[in-house]
C-alpha cells in the first residue's frame, strides 16, 4: 500500500520515478554520442585556424620574395636573434619568423633599436606562429636562461650584445624547410661579423628552401613551387607543450638557424639513387603526430598535434593537410627543391 501510494505522489507530478530515470539515461546517451561531435568540430575548427597561420606565413613569405628577391634566411644560429640593422640577406643572424616580421603587420616589433626592445621581442607571442590544436598564444618558460642560447646575442653598438635574462619566452609552432638537414642548426660567430660564413656545409649542399644562411630565389626552385614545401608544422612531445623542455622547442621564435625553426624534411643522400620501390625509409624522418617518447631525433621532426595530417605551406602560397602516411620517396622529394623528382599529389 504505502508503495503504491508513492508511485502515485509521484505520478501527481507528471512523471513516476522510473520514468524520470529513463528520461536521464537517454539524456546521458545522447550526451554521449554528441560529445565526440562537439570535440570534432571544436578540432576541425582549430585545424583551420591553423591552415590560416600558415597560409599568412606562405603569403608574407611571398611578398619577402617579391620585395627582396629571396625567401626569407635562416640566420645564423641558436646563439642569435635577429637585429632590424643587419638587413635580411645572408648577413641577418635572425631566422625566417623574425624575418616575416614586417609581414605580418608587426613592423613595431621588429624595429627595435636597443636591449631592451630586443628583450621585449623575445617575450613577446605572436598569436599567427602557434597552433591553436597545441597550445595557448602566451610566452612560455625560458628553461635555461644563462645559457648562450638562453640569452642570445642580438649583436648591437658592441657587436656582442645579449637580451636579457628572462623566464619566458615567445615560441612557434611552425619551421622553414631545411631539407636535407644541411646547414639546419648551429650557434654561429661569438660577435656580430658581416663577412662570417657558416662551415658546416657538407659535401651534400642544402636541398631545403630555408636553411642557415639561405638566400633562396624562386628561379632555384626548380622542381616548382607548387611541388615545394615551404613551412610545416613541427613536431612537438606534448609533455614539454608548456615546458621549454623539448629540444626543438626551448628558444624564441626569433632564434636564428636551429630545430626551433627549421626542420629536416628530405635525405641525406640524393633521392635520385633510389626508385620509389626501393627507398630507404632509414633516411628520412617521417612526419607524425606528436607523441610522448619515440624516436631520439625527433626534433628534427616535422609533425604537429593534429590527428591523421599535418598543415604544410607549400613554395607557392598556398596550404594543405599532408597525411602522416605519406610516402618517404614523394615526401623528401617535396623538402628537395631540385632533384627533379614531381609528383602527383592526392592530397
Amino acid at each position: 500500500m504505502a508503495e503504491r501510494g508513492m508511485a502515485r505522489k509521484i505520478g501527481r507530478g507528471g512523471f513516476t520515478l522510473v520514468e524520470l530515470l529513463v528520461v536521464i539515461a537517454i539524456i546521458g546517451m545522447l550526451v554521449g554520442l554528441l560529445l565526440p561531435a562537439v570535440q570534432q568540430a571544436r578540432e576541425a575548427a582549430r585545424n583551420l585556424q591553423c591552415k590560416n597561420n600558415m597560409k599568412q606565413l606562405g603569403l608574407a613569405a611571398l611578398n619577402h620574395e617579391a620585395t627582396l628577391g629571396h625567401y626569407p634566411t635562416g640566420g645564423w644560429g641558436y646563439d642569435w636573434i635577429g637585429n632590424p640593422e643587419y638587413g635580411f640577406s645572408s648577413t641577418q643572424p635572425g631566422g625566417p619568423f623574425f624575418n616575416l616580421l614586417p609581414y605580418i603587420e608587426q613592423t613595431a616589433l621588429y624595429n627595435y633599436t636597443d636591449q631592451e626592445g630586443a628583450t621585449r621581442m623575445i617575450q613577446s607571442p605572436i598569436g599567427t606562429f602557434y597552433c591553436p590544436s597545441r597550445r595557448a598564444a602566451i610566452a612560455y618558460p625560458n628553461v635555461n636562461p644563462s645559457a648562450s642560447w638562453g640569452s642570445p646575442f642580438y649583436g648591437g653598438s658592441s657587436k656582442t650584445g645579449r637580451v636579457k635574462q628572462v623566464s619566458a619566452v615567445a615560441r612557434c609552432d611552425y619551421a622553414g624547410n631545411a631539407g636535407n638537414g644541411n646547414n639546419l642548426s648551429g650557434s654561429g660567430p661569438s660577435r656580430y661579423d658581416n663577412t662570417w660564413k657558416y662551415t658546416g656545409y657538407s659535401t651534400t649542399p642544402a636541398s631545403g628552401v630555408i636553411f642557415i644562411q639561405s638566400t633562396t630565389q624562386t628561379a632555384e626552385i626548380s622542381d616548382g613551387t607548387s611541388n615545394t614545401i615551404l613551412f610545416v608544422e613541427k613536431f612537438v612531445r606534448p609533455e614539454n607543450y608548456t615546458s621549454g623542455n623539448d629540444a626543438g622547442d626551448n628558444q624564441s621564435a626569433y632564434t636564428g638557424g636551429d630545430v626551433d625553426v627549421l626542420r629536416y624534411i628530405g635525405t641525406t643522400t640524393n633521392v635520385a639513387n633510389f626508385t620509389q620501390a626501393t627507398f630507404p625509409s632509414n633516411l628520412v624522418l617521417p612526419p607524425g603526430q606528436d607523441y610522448a617518447s619515440g624516436h631520439a631525433q625527433d626534433h628534427w621532426r616535422a609533425g604537429s598535434a593534429h590527428p591523421g595530417s599535418m598543415n604544410v605551406s607549400l613554395c607557392d602560397g598556398s596550404v594543405t593537410g599532408m597525411p602522416y602516411n605519406i610516402n618517404l620517396f614523394v615526401y623528401s622529394a617535396m623538402g628537395n627543391r631540385m632533384d627533379g623528382h614531381v609528383f602527383q599529389r592526392d592530397f
